[in-house]
């Protein structure tokens, strides 16, 4: 995590007109860029969160097991007419 605060070095490295890696325009469209990246971020890091917990979920895993149970006809009938058609 970062602490919020920027030194005058890493503040006069955001001028794109000193750095032509920088694409934007300027350093509000850098924050926003930079603020939409951790953003996202954060999102991939709850779902993250929220599948990691399904691993110790057993009604999750009697839900997998039965619906995959629902569904091995139908997956050998796939397999069976994908090698066929090969």
């Amino acid at each position: 995590m970062h602490s919020g605060t920027l030194s005058i070095e890493e503040y006069h490295s955001t001028d794109p007109k000193e750095d032509r890696h920088i694409k934007c325009v300027g350093r509000n469209e850098l924050v926003t860029i930079a603020l939409h990246r951790e953003l996202a971020a954060q999102q991939r890091a709850a779902i993250d969160v929220a599948f990691a917990s399904m691993a110790d979920d057993p009604v999750y895993h009697a839900e997998a097991r039965e619906l995959a149970t629902a569904f091995a006809a139908a997956d050998w009938e796939a397999l069976r007419v994908a090698e066929e058609t090969r």
